[in-house]
């Protein structure tokens, strides 16, 4: 069922093509499932280098409390949701201990982005202007 009200909500207005395009390009993170979320500190120092993976590490060593974060250092731990890291890496980087770039660039093991709006097709954009110009949405 197409939620033409929704659509219309969306609506940026304007020419329907541009908005089309608008909305079509619109995308939302999405939480990938735990097997995909999994990252290593290996992984960390991969992603932002030998200098930035190193601070991080040591402030997380140092400053975190979360035992799922701090079992990242623990010999049998392999890796760990990055779910669990990106609160962690958001915060090194307000604290200037890595870039923000850094920090998405790790919490992106957590997420995928996909389509806010994937199946909307141009007539739908259409008749949900039509139904808010009537009156019926």
């Amino acid at each position: 069922m197409i939620d033409y009200k929704a659509i219309a909500d969306a609506d940026p207005g304007g020419d329907l093509q541009v908005a089309f395009d608008a909305m079509t390009a619109e995308t939302v993170d999405v939480l990938r499932d735990v097997e995909y979320r999994m990252i290593s500190a290996r992984t960390v120092y991969g992603l932002i280098g030998d200098v930035s993976g190193k601070a991080a590490m040591d402030a997380i060593k140092t400053s975190v409390t979360d035992s799922d974060v701090k079992s990242w250092f623990s010999p049998d731990q392999g890796g760990v949701d990055s779910f669990l890291v990106g609160p962690t890496f958001d915060g090194l980087a307000a604290g200037g201990v890595i870039t923000q770039a850094e920090a998405d660039l790790v919490k992106s093991y957590a997420y995928t982005k996909t389509p806010k709006y994937p199946s909307l097709r141009m007539g739908h954009l259409q008749d949900a202007r039509r139904k808010r110009a009537a009156g019926e949405i």
